[in-house]
């Protein structure tokens, strides 16, 4: 997995073959990690943005945005059911 200067490139480690070529940030992308079960990708964009994404088809499945701040970072909860995200106060 490689962040491009606005997308996600998904590979198959094995054969080395471009899976996914993810696209939906406004800014380059910070930072992407794969839930627990491997199902769901979520991604963090310079923009604030965190979006995650369907792993096997590329679907983009929700974004969040927050008016107040930027959000700067994600986590997923050891059993994938939530999404931790850290905000920082834009003044």
């Amino acid at each position: 997995m490689a962040a491009s200067e606005r997308g996600i490139h998904v590979y198959d480690v094995r054969t080395g073959k471009r899976l996914l070529d993810l696209k939906g940030h406004h800014s380059r992308v910070q930072q992407v990690q794969f839930s627990p079960d491997g199902r769901r990708l979520l991604s963090v964009g310079m923009e604030g943005a965190v979006k995650l994404w369907d792993s096997e088809s590329g679907q983009e499945l929700l974004t969040l945005t927050d008016a107040a701040g930027r959000f700067q970072g994600a986590a997923f909860s050891p059993d994938g059911h939530l999404l931790a995200v850290s905000v920082a106060t834009v003044r």
